[in-house]
């Protein structure tokens, strides 16, 4: 990747992230309604039992009612944790949040190593974007293309 590449991914996450913190208050909870719903329907086809998903931050999709859904279907839910090395390690939804040195959060359960995302039937991670092709645009830090 060439510099100018890495400028123009750096300023494609500024104008992202703009453009999410001018939503109202009422476009966030439609969003958050809405991925909540697809969501589900998705875990369903999906016959899924664990899911690995983010706790969003102001910048991204939101995933609480989707987190809160999942939950009350009986979902067990993969939280992560910042490892050493920009390796996720993974912990159980509901033992409450921190906010990382990175201001990220991240579950405040116990580490199960970072292998147990292979127990996950659906990952969903976070993204700044994601084209028509499906190509995902990070936040820059590779955690989760690693």
């Amino acid at each position: 990747m060439t510099a100018d590449d890495r400028a123009d991914k750096s300023d494609l996450r500024r104008q992202i992230r703009r453009r999410r913190a001018a939503l109202s208050d009422a476009e966030r909870a439609a969003a958050n309604d809405a991925i909540a719903r697809r969501a589900s329907a998705l875990i369903a086809r999906a016959g899924a039992r664990t899911i690995a998903c983010y706790l969003s931050g102001s910048a991204e999709p939101p995933t609480r009612a989707l987190l809160a859904r999942a939950s009350a279907e009986g979902i067990r839910v993969l939280l992560p944790i910042s490892g050493p090395a920009g390796v996720l390690d993974w912990g159980l939804d509901g033992a409450g949040e921190q906010m990382n040195s990175m201001g990220v959060r991240e579950t405040l359960a116990r580490p199960l190593g970072p292998d147990t995302l292979a127990d996950a039937d659906l990952i969903f991670a976070p993204a700044a974007a994601v084209d028509t092709a499906g190509h995902r645009l990070g936040w820059g830090a590779g955690y989760y293309d690693r």
